[in-house]
């Protein structure tokens, strides 16, 4: 329905596929092959960026990483759900990846992460999320976020290029995953192993945090993964 996609993912549940653009436009593909349009961010009056910056997945909800907060879209129902706007006093703020466990929801935020009781039933209102002060430097930019076995993986946007730092929370306290000089462009979950794209490489980590395997060539070049 439009142009200029910037997120993309797939839920098995509902067995639709979810695809975002640059100014808010939301696509439902289901079985019927046929584009189910969504424009209500699209349409909406925000002076903030509209972009749909990345896509969560959770049973048939799809929980939107945008540039003003988090939308939530229903799948089953093909409508928006709710919508949170989570910074200072209910204020946009730019969201880069939604995660969830078993009790929170996570936001990384390029001023910082945050995180709600995911039971609440008013997520809408921002007095029910905090923003995690236990992290070296709090206010920093947080590009991705992840979850595997109970870690909590967070990739922080270093001050120049290929200075990115990728953290890990192990029972409430915060660890350096690895020190390589790197750019970390997306963490992702998937088959119960951890995907890191880097600048010239893409690392699977197992739940136990050791390394699968590693992509750095492909015929004869370096691969560049953004997502």
């Amino acid at each position: 329905s439009d142009v200029g996609i910037t997120a993309m993912a797939y839920s098995p549940d509902s067995k639709t596929l979810i695809i975002g653009y640059e100014n808010g436009n939301i696509d439902l593909v289901d079985s019927t092959q046929f584009p189910y349009n969504l424009p209500d961010i699209k349409s909406k009056l925000i002076s903030a960026s509209k972009k749909i910056n990345n896509i969560f997945i959770s049973g048939n909800m799809a929980y939107l990483a945008c540039g003003f907060g988090i939308v939530v879209v229903d799948l089953p129902k093909k409508e928006i759900k709710e919508t949170y706007l989570i910074g200072d006093g209910g204020s946009f703020i730019n969201v880069q990846q939604v995660a969830t466990d078993e009790n929170r929801i996570y936001a990384a935020t390029l001023s910082g992460l945050y995180f709600a009781n995911l039971q609440n039933s008013n997520l809408i209102d921002f007095n029910n999320w905090n923003k995690s002060m236990e992290i070296p430097n709090p206010a920093g930019s947080f590009k991705s976020v992840s979850i595997i076995n109970y870690y909590l993986f967070l990739a922080q946007q270093g001050e120049n290029e290929n200075s990115d730092i990728l953290y890990y929370n192990n029972n409430g306290t915060w660890n350096v995953f690895d020190t390589a000089i790197t750019t970390v462009h997306s963490l992702r979950t998937e088959n119960n192993q951890l995907l890191i794209a880097r600048r010239y490489a893409l690392d699977a980590i197992n739940p136990d945090l050791s390394l699968k395997f590693r992509v750095y060539t492909y015929n004869d070049e370096s691969p560049r993964p953004v997502n």
